[in-house]
């Protein structure tokens, strides 16, 4: 016991003097800002926590991005004008800003001997970490600018400028706080103005990811494997076509027909935002999109293989027919697609267990803010939690529905193309006297009519169990806030509901 006190008071030890907390005892007293939620630590807290994990976090990104710039498996292209000049000031802006980085750590040197303020490790870090990242991410920029540069992982460099922007506003926020809290004029010392410039440029460079340049801006300098480009849909070489990015038909000339459907090779983020069908969607809006320039079904999403595998599910039926026994449509379905199905299922649950996080979590922040106002407030890490809570929430809600309706109506597609299938292969082999009764437009009437229908029950058919479910969860939130009055206004609007 007395080893882990001893272990827990050197910790804090450390932790007080890599923060110098002595020098900031100031910023614990009550009535401050919200950046000095942290008390002394609030300092080390923004420079470390906020702005070194903006910065780590680039690092990181932007050394994916180079391993995405170094694969083989992508082309690489040069940028023209005016994307390469943009790209360039880009460039010059992360440079600069590691200067001035340089110049700050420099200045806060040569300002501890003149005031003989000893300069806190913290400062060191985060300066430090700061010119290591930017510096890092203008040789990345350079890099591309040499014919190197790659498509797909371009938003690896705009979410770490974003992150760094957020990072920026909240130190510049806590700088604000700082001056108007020593009642002194806004950015008036040396220091101030630097980090202003800061500022200004990484919301230069962050604007200027707002430009998004067309296929025109790019020149093919590396294909695939190092022969001829692997044409995509998106990612056109332009060589290879007329003038105006087409052929003399408009449309792309592709001897390939079809392109593989990118989906199974995609990663976890992808799948989850449907990322791999921004190729497609951006060459829909610049040219208008033919069989050849869609991507191709896999193989076990074709009609044939799906067809068969409900063949061998209704033959047992049949068998179960000689037998004596009831055959069933739904029996041979469920076993032929039922698995995604469930899966489906089971999303629309997670979708639906998720709207109600938000306001169960609103509640909960809403009680830890009035505690702050109180003699026993709650801690501030209790309401970050909290925060992060309902935004983890809100996603996976968002994420669940959009899954679930993906998956939902691909086994709707899937419904339609076996039994229309299975309906024409019967016709097909209906004798003069079996297509007595059956007329043509009957026969039509099935394939167009109730096929569809199975199909667009597959989106409804969960709202069976997931609408109770969820008229169930409502009242009951609402009974734990109104007591018995709200079943008041259920008897109410219940009779103003329309019959079904």
């Amino acid at each position: 016991m007395s080893n882990a006190t001893s272990g827990g008071q050197s910790l804090d030890a450390f932790v007080a003097s890599f923060c110098a907390t002595s020098d900031y005892a100031s910023f614990a007293s009550p009535g401050q800002g919200i950046t000095f939620s942290f008390a002394e630590f609030s300092p080390c807290f923004n420079d470390i926590v906020v702005l070194g994990g903006c910065n780590a976090i680039m690092i990181l990104l932007v050394l994916l991005r180079l391993f995405h710039m170094c694969r083989k498996s992508l082309n690489k292209y040069y940028l023209k004008q005016p994307a390469k000049g943009i790209h360039t000031a880009r460039t010059a802006g992360c440079f600069l800003i590691s200067v001035i980085t340089c110049l700050q750590l420099s200045g806060r040197a040569g300002s501890t001997q003149e005031n003989e303020e000893e300069m806190q490790p913290f400062e060191i870090i985060s300066f430090s970490l700061t010119a290591l990242a930017w510096s890092w991410i203008g040789l990345v920029m350079l890099i591309e600018l040499s014919g190197l540069f790659e498509k797909n992982s371009h938003w690896l460099m705009t979410f770490s400028v974003a992150l760094q922007q957020a990072g920026y506003t909240i130190k510049l926020y806590y700088l604000v706080e700082t001056r108007l809290r020593e009642n002194e004029p806004l950015f008036a010392s040396f220091f101030q103005i630097l980090f202003l410039a800061q500022f200004v440029l990484v919301s230069c460079i962050f604007l200027s990811f707002c430009h998004v340049p067309g296929d025109a801006h790019y020149t093919l300098s590396r294909a695939v494997g190092g022969g001829k480009a692997v044409v995509m849909p998106g990612d056109i070489a332009l060589d290879d076509l007329g003038d105006k990015g087409t052929t003399q038909e408009g449309v792309i000339d592709d001897e390939a027909s079809a392109h593989p459907l990118p989906e199974s090779q995609s990663s976890c983020c992808s799948r989850l935002t449907f990322g791999w069908m921004s190729p497609l969607l951006k060459l829909g809006y610049k040219t208008p999109l033919t069989a050849a320039t869609i991507f191709a079904l896999p193989r076990w999403e074709q009609s044939a293989p799906l067809s068969q595998r409900f063949q061998q599910q209704w033959d047992k039926e049949l068998q179960r027919k000689r037998q004596g026994k009831r055959i069933s449509l739904v029996r041979a379905l469920r076993r032929s697609f039922g698995c995604r199905f469930y899966v489906g299922s089971a999303l629309k649950l997670l979708n639906d267990g998720g709207q109600f996080v938000g306001p169960i979590i609103q509640k909960l922040l809403i009680v830890h803010v009035a505690s702050q106002l109180g003699d026993n407030p709650e801690p501030l890490q209790r309401g970050v939690l909290l925060c992060m809570a309902m935004f983890l929430g809100s996603m996976v809600a968002a994420l669940g529905e959009a899954q679930y309706f993906q998956c939902v109506m691909r086994v709707g597609v899937h419904l339609r193309s076996v039994l229309s299938t299975a309906i024409f292969r019967h016709a097909l082999v209906l004798s003069a006297k079996g297509r007595k009764g059956r007329s043509v437009g009957k026969m039509v009437n099935l394939m167009s009519g109730d096929v569809a229908q199975m199909k667009q029950l597959m989106t409804s058919i969960n709202a069976l169990w997931s609408s109770p479910l969820r008229i169930g969860l409502a009242i009951a939130l609402l009974y734990v806030e109104l007591d018995w009055a709200c079943l008041a206004g259920c008897a109410v609007t219940h009779p103003l509901q329309p019959p079904l």
